[in-house]
């Protein structure tokens, strides 16, 4: 075999092989003889079939199928032979394949770029801001568990906003009910909870007992085909209003959430508020010394290791929509809005983690066992599970732990970083 190597950019290779003819003859026979024994031919017994039969009906199935194989052999003992490591697949150009004569094709491969320093992590520009909760912000987390822990009561009063209330309503179109709309006892919080904003509007200012009516048109393409295009009519019976009773922020509220006092609360709250905070800020700055170091330090990145980058947000991001936890700026955006948007995203993490791989590298940044044993800890901690239940889990599956290794290096490296930079941790 005969490998030519061409340097086509920092990042991409071309390597040109060539497979004797004597070894495409002889992948050539081996794959008539396997073939004669496997299929039926009119007129031979299997297995018996002449060469010049099985080449008349097979020949363009074995040439094609002996060029798979003899590049699915070459090719790595081709990147062995030139320590050629790939960061993706390779483009594959057949230029000769023909019995009598040598393969000859070209693998194009895309590479990581050799970098072997990264310049400015020492002189970045970095301020960390305070992490401490603000009064302001006590008390907003106080009133989130109030609300949380407020209980809907029957009242008789007119329905506004945030109470719940309980309806029933007919749906007609042309005069017609439609049943499979129409409904009775419909309960919905009047702040965004209904399933049209119409119905909010509806029973605003009254009091069970009474009545109201809307019309709402809906679109040709509507689910409902009773809806579909149409125009309906909806008359509502308000039934139930319900107000919501919120607690008194004391020492009952704090001890009902299993604290000594109101003041024990209050330190709890701060406490797991400026921790919140100071997390925010630490990924804010990580996030800047990335920004800082492109700037620095001018690279190319594969566009496989992008590909795959962007496929792994691009997953994140979808999972949020099915969950409801979407970015507002992430619905009902193009196909290429999204792309665009996220692959400027997936470029920059592909080229943070590569920088940091090589300051880690530079500064001999190590992680020991001590290190992945310490985040196993805490990830069973926060399970609520065993030590022993969470290793059995990694164990399971073989090479899992190189997630924990990358992430434990990377935050070692971003802690060397800051303390570099005056900005601590």
């Amino acid at each position: 075999m005969k490998v030519e190597l061409e340097d086509v950019s920092s990042i991409r290779k071309k390597l040109t092989i060539e497979i004797p003819e004597a070894e495409v003859n002889a992948a050539v026979k081996e794959s008539y003889e396997t073939l004669r024994a496997q299929v039926e031919i009119e007129g031979f017994r299997k297995g018996r079939a002449p060469a010049a039969v099985l080449r008349q009906k097979y020949s363009d199935k074995v040439i094609e199928d002996v060029g798979t194989k003899l590049m699915e052999s070459s090719y790595p003992a081709a990147l062995e032979e030139k320590g050629v490591k790939p960061a993706g697949k390779p483009e594959i150009e057949v230029t000769s394949l023909s019995e009598g004569m040598p393969f000859i094709f070209t693998a194009f491969v895309e590479v990581l770029p050799t970098v072997d320093k990264i310049d400015g992590y020492k002189e970045l520009e970095l301020e960390r801001k305070s992490s401490d909760a603000t009064p302001e912000e006590v008390a907003e987390s106080l009133e989130a568990v109030r609300q949380s822990k407020g209980e809907f009561v029957e009242a008789e009063k007119t329905a506004e906003k945030t109470d719940t209330v309980i309806i029933d309503f007919d749906c007609r179109v042309n005069g017609q009910v439609i049943k499979g709309v129409s409904q009775k006892d419909y309960s919905f919080i009047v702040d965004g909870g209904a399933k049209y904003s119409e119905f909010e509007e509806a029973v605003t200012g009254l009091k069970a007992g009474e009545k109201s009516e809307f019309e709402k048109s809906f679109p040709p393409a509507y689910h409902d085909s009773a809806l579909a295009g149409k125009t309906a009519n909806f008359e509502v019976v308000l039934k139930t209003v319900k107000e919501k009773k919120l607690p008194e922020i004391d020492d009952a509220f704090a001890k009902d959430l299993g604290f000594d006092d109101l003041p024990k609360l209050k330190e709890k709250v701060v406490e797991e508020l400026s921790k919140g905070k100071q997390q925010s800020e630490t990924d804010r700055l990580k996030g800047e010394v990335i920004e800082q170091l492109i700037a620095k330090n001018d690279f190319e990145v594969p566009h496989s290791v992008v590909d795959r980058y962007f496929s792994q947000i691009a997953k994140s991001v979808l999972n949020g929509l099915r969950q409801g936890l979407a970015n507002p700026r992430d619905v009902n955006v193009s196909s290429d809005e999204f792309k665009s948007r996220y692959m400027e995203m997936a470029a920059k993490h592909a080229k943070g983690d590569l920088m940091i791989d090589v300051i880690a590298k530079s500064e001999g940044v190590v992680v020991t066992d001590a290190d992945v044993e310490r985040v196993m800890q805490e990830m069973a901690t926060a399970q609520n599970q065993p030590l022993e239940a969470v290793k059995e889990a990694f164990d399971k599956s073989e090479g899992s732990t190189d997630g924990i290794k990358s992430g434990i290096k990377h935050d070692k490296v971003f802690e060397f970083i800051f303390n570099a930079n005056n900005v601590g941790v």
